[in-house]
């Protein structure tokens, strides 16, 4: 199973870093916390880690895509 974000394409060339800001809503407790990644020339849509899991021997079971974020469950052929 992969949770990541959608990766819009980088605008200005001095920002090599894209930053995501994380909510986690558990039972009893709401963690905030974010990650940032180098970031890459072009963009990274649910269809780029699709085709790498593809590649590499994953069948797609499920796929969600929901504004910048989304989810992939894979299962190995």
């Amino acid at each position: 199973m992969i949770w990541d974000a959608v990766i819009p394409p980088r605008d200005e060339e001095e920002k090599d870093v894209a930053v995501f800001q994380l909510t986690v809503r558990l039972p009893e407790e709401k963690i905030e916390t974010g990650y940032g990644i180098l970031w890459p020339e072009e963009r990274r849509r649910t269809a780029h880690y699709v085709e790498l899991a593809e590649k590499a021997g994953f069948e797609v079971v499920m796929q969600q895509e929901e504004g910048q974020r989304f989810f992939l469950e894979l299962r190995k052929q």
